[in-house]
């Protein structure tokens, strides 16, 4: 008996250490427009509650303030794609591996893996891989 518990206790200790910990799911994404000029933001992650893809835009952040987004994802990757007023400058992930192609639109959407970008006048970007770890938080910076 006392060997059946010590065995239970050294088992109980030990687990942690090698089991795989659980990736924190990001909540909160912030992104800082510290560029000259407004910028518009669109952001593609992996929504843990509906299991599917999500792209969304557009943030309109003028200089100095922020945008945040509240959502709910287990991976560690997020993808972004902004431009300046006038698309005089633009953070793309062209040329970037792991780079993700979507349709974007002038007016604001959202939609998920399995639908098609809302409306009319949609086209093509390329959207930036951003390594975001395990972080509950994480607040991106964008300046030219």
């Amino acid at each position: 008996m006392k060997k059946n518990f010590r065995f239970f206790l050294a088992l109980t200790l030990f687990c942690p250490l090698v089991l795989p910990r659980q990736a924190a799911a990001l909540e909160k994404f912030t992104v800082v427009n510290k560029n000259p000029a407004p910028i518009f933001v669109a952001i593609s992650w992996y929504d843990d509650p509906s299991a599917r893809w999500k792209t969304m835009g557009w943030a309109a952040i003028d200089p100095g303030k922020s945008a945040v987004y509240n959502l709910k994802s287990s991976i560690d990757v997020i993808f972004y794609y902004a431009e300046e007023t006038g698309m005089k400058h633009t953070w793309d992930g062209e040329d970037m591996a792991g780079a993700q192609v979507r349709f974007v639109r002038a007016e604001g959407f959202a939609y998920s893996e399995d639908q098609a970008c809302p409306g009319n006048n949609r086209r093509v970007v390329v959207f930036r891989p951003l390594d975001v770890g395990d972080s509950e938080e994480y607040t991106l910076t964008l300046r030219r």
